[in-house]
């Protein structure tokens, strides 16, 4: 790694770095990331900043809020390349090219409230290939503690209301 962090603080309630970092590689899933850098901000639990990622098999551009205290998202990203098969991320030929625009809270998907739109989609797998100009999903809680879940797109407008979990459909 190769940067700068300027601030003060070692727990996260009381952290306030900045941090300006290239990261030449990084392992996940067993796969080796390279050409990750970050431009960020975090002061109270609270993270604003950029990231980019120009490897092989994933190249993002992002940038966006995340608030520990209530782990809400907001964010923004230019998905250029993400070659999902390569990553690990399935057995067989997968790729993804999309223009994402979220604003949530919730880090479990069957407890997620709020939106994310997705713009200029292509997504192909094992030769199948898709082409949407919108994708927009919305997660929702109603005052009976229902779930709602509703995908809008050029192709297909889905709404879902019920006691069901996301994760176990």
């Amino acid at each position: 790694m190769k940067g700068e962090i300027h601030g003060t603080g070692f727990k996260q309630k009381e952290a306030d770095f900045e941090l300006d970092a290239q990261i030449s590689s990084l392992d996940v899933n067993k796969y080796h990331y390279q050409y990750i850098k970050t431009d960020g901000r975090f002061k109270d639990q609270f993270f604003t900043g950029k990231l980019s990622i120009n490897d092989p098999n994933l190249v993002v551009r992002s940038n966006g809020d995340l608030n520990l205290k209530d782990s809400t998202f907001a964010f923004k990203a230019h998905i250029d390349t993400v070659n999902i098969m390569e990553l690990g991320y399935s057995k067989k030929p997968a790729f993804l090219k999309t223009y994402i625009n979220a604003d949530f809270r919730g880090l479990d998907i069957d407890q997620a409230n709020g939106a994310v739109h997705m713009n200029d989609t292509y997504f192909s797998h094992n030769g199948n290939a898709i082409d949407l100009e919108y994708l927009s999903v919305f997660f929702d809680d109603d005052e009976n503690d229902r779930r709602a879940v509703n995908v809008y797109s050029e192709l297909v407008d889905i709404e879902t209301t019920g006691n069901f979990k996301i994760k176990q459909l």
